[in-house]
């Protein structure tokens, strides 16, 4: 288990306009389902994710419980009932001898009718570096299937567990391991045949600290780093079920406002794509959330946390997909200060807050954990808060089908607000008389235009709210048939030579504010600007030359649309000149220049002969050329040799000695 990152103070905000997006829907309702800390028994400080099995959900408190605050497991229904503390941490038990308990549990997961996880501490050895457990999930038959021990090289400070297959589970440890950096580790149901996979730190510019679960593609495990890495702010890395294969698939860092510091469990959408989130980095500092190929290729940040205008919130948790929608909360931020709960599509835009914690006296703050779908339902923990600052479990419905036009108006404190306010251009032309208010909570929660009727003219334009007192908001509006953003490309699709080369392709959004993305989704199309913008903007890209000898066809996701890159029939031809040389006897030194058809063109050079050594470009990527000489010729024959360059025969022909 984490330690929370401590809060970063907030500037006082203006009130803004947000335009919501095409996932966007009715201003959401949040449940808190329970507070804890009600009873000096109870857990305090969920900082876990909830696993969910039928109607029960099983999460874990970090301290609280009854034994010296060594954390609990708990059960509750999803309506808010049956609410069961299933395992204090922290007591000493005797199993065959004595023993010392876990201490800060992790996410459970359920296997059968068993619960398995992690503490981070706590454990039978000395140094206290966390366990592995099992129970029955009434509390039963609670078992301790190994405690790490850093002395042996082990594991320390274990995170939460995935099941592959029947019977192994696996994971990762923020510490220990042979250079004391971190592991990955594998081990049986029953805690047998527990074995390191890997122990971080071992090269110069390998990952450290594992914080995160990991997530399993096919036979081939993913996971990130908190550190490490080449630049030092972490990586993604990849490695086999059996230990082989360990590669790292992105060092963060690497690129102008990356992300750093990814805490938070990859997930996987569709077949070859990746979704995180880091808690530090990009444009503005507290955070991004990313896409990646499974190869490590088409590295692309959807969105930079921080945006004070947007009331956006800071250190972003794990992600959650629902349907084409990615679900997460944020540990901070927002109008409140108490982190969020957001939305927003694949390609990153339409980025929404669902909610904002801290609104009302006893709401939740600083949700650390990814959310939970049961139904149409997101279920999550917020660290502190609730009616004893001790965290809660919250429930919040899923936003229903868009609604086109829809506006938000965040009220600062002291702000007044009335049902059935009216809103106008400021050129006095009343554009909608029909708009009511849905939701009112002066100073706290967002007043919601549900009815928007007879825009037709998108456009950035200060409007007036009158709503009890006037104030002045500026924002981006769409037409009511438009249901958000949209954009039009200039063409969709574009045929190129075999010979490649450098193009573009613009676009149009119905708004200056309309934010957009682009992403090569072929490894021979490289985006080299505009991969993202607002309004209109221009996309240019390169190919390079068609080396195959078929066609080659590929796309760019661009504001959402597909952009189509067909490329000739290539393959590679070459030149040389001179194409043959003849030396006196006495040999010499001389150069052959290679011209290729493409520039993209791999060639090599080798002599066929030990009287002509090359002594420069064996090897070469388009134009180049190779440098040899001839050594001196004793024999009174003439004698002939060959070069093979790129393909080609190149001949030398030497006169024999008078």
């Amino acid at each position: 288990m984490k330690s929370r990152l401590s809060s970063m103070p907030l500037a006082a905000l203006s009130a803004i306009l947000l335009l919501s997006l095409p996932l966007a829907a009715n201003a959401q309702t949040l449940t808190i389902l329970h507070h804890f800390g009600a009873a000096a028994s109870d857990g305090e400080n969920p900082e876990a994710s909830l696993t969910a099995v039928g109607s029960t959900l099983y999460g874990a408190t970090a301290i609280g419980g009854t034994n010296n605050n060594g954390g609990t497991v708990f059960a509750i229904n999803t309506d808010g009932s049956g609410y069961t503390i299933l395992h204090d941490f922290g007591e000493s038990t005797e199993l065959g001898y004595l023993t010392y308990d876990g201490i800060t549990p992790d996410s459970p997961i359920l296997v059968g009718t068993t619960l398995y996880g992690t503490t981070s501490r706590g454990g039978t050895f000395i140094g206290a570096n966390g366990t592995v457990f099992a129970m029955d999930t009434d509390g039963s038959g609670y078992t301790i299937l190994h405690s790490c021990n850093s002395t042996v090289s082990d594991g320390a400070n274990p995170n939460s567990l995935i099941l592959v297959g029947s019977n192994t589970l696996y994971g990762t440890s923020d510490s220990g391991g042979t250079n004391g950096k971190g592991t990955v580790f594998a081990m049986d149901l029953d805690g047998s045949d527990y074995t390191i996979l890997h122990s971080f730190g071992g090269a110069a510019n390998d990952g450290i600290d594992p914080a995160a679960s990991l997530t399993l593609v096919g036979s081939t495990l993913y996971g990130t780093t908190k550190s490490g890495g080449a630049n030092g702010k972490g990586m993604i890395f990849s490695i086999n079920l059996d230990g082989s294969g360990y590669t790292i698939l992105h060092e963060f860092g690497a690129i102008p406002n990356d992300g750093s510091l990814a805490s938070a469990r990859l997930i996987l959408v569709g077949s070859n794509t990746l979704y995180g989130t880091t808690t530090l980095g990009g444009t503005l500092g507290p955070g991004t959330a990313f896409a990646m190929n499974l190869d490590g290729s088409g590295y692309t940040i959807l969105h930079s946390f921080g945006a004070v205008a947007m009331h956006d919130g800071w250190q972003p948790s794990a992600l959650t997909l629902v349907g084409s929608t990615l679900y997460g909360t944020t540990q901070i931020g927002s109008l409140y200060g108490g982190g969020t709960v957001f939305a927003m599509n694949l390609d990153g835009s339409g980025y929404t807050n669902l909610y904002q914690f801290g609104a009302t006296a006893n709401d939740g703050k600083h949700p650390q954990a990814s959310l939970t779908l049961v139904g149409s339902t997101l279920y999550g923990t917020t660290a502190e808060g609730g009616a004893y600052g001790a965290g809660t479990v919250f429930a919040l419905e899923l936003p229903t089908s868009p609604l086109s036009g829809l506006l938000q108006v965040f009220l600062e404190p002291g702000a007044a607000a009335a049902d059935g306010a009216q809103w106008q251009v400021d050129d006095g032309v009343l554009q909608n008389s029909g708009a009511t208010v849905s939701s009112v909570s002066v100073g706290s929660h967002p007043v919601t235009f549900t009815t928007i009727t007879g825009w037709t003219t998108p456009a950035n334009q200060t409007v007036t709210i009158s709503a009890g007192q006037t104030m002045t908001v500026t924002g981006t509006y769409v037409s009511a048939t438009g249901g958000g953003c949209t954009f039009t490309l200039s063409k969709t699709s574009v045929i190129l030579a075999a010979k490649g080369g450098s193009k573009n392709v613009s676009l149009k959004g119905n708004g200056t504010d309309c934010s957009w993305t682009a992403v090569s989704n072929d490894p021979f199309i490289t985006i080299t600007s505009g991969s993202s913008g607002t309004g209109k903007g221009k996309v240019d890209y390169t190919v390079p030359g068609n080396t195959n000898t078929t066609a080659l066809s590929g796309t760019m996701t661009i504001a959402g649309q597909t952009f189509t890159v067909n490329q000739a029939t290539g393959g590679c031809t070459f030149k040389l000149s001179p194409t043959d040389e003849k030396f006196k006897a006495a040999g010499g030194l001389a150069t052959v220049k290679v011209k290729p058809n493409l520039n993209d063109c791999e060639w090599t050079a080798v002599s066929n002969d030990s009287f002509i050594t090359i002594t420069g470009g064996t090897n070469g990527v388009g134009s180049g050329g190779v440098s040899y000489m001839v050594t001196p010729n004793t024999a009174t024959t003439v004698v002939t040799g060959t070069m093979t360059i790129a393909g080609e025969t190149y001949t030398v022909t030497q006169a024999g000695a008078k």
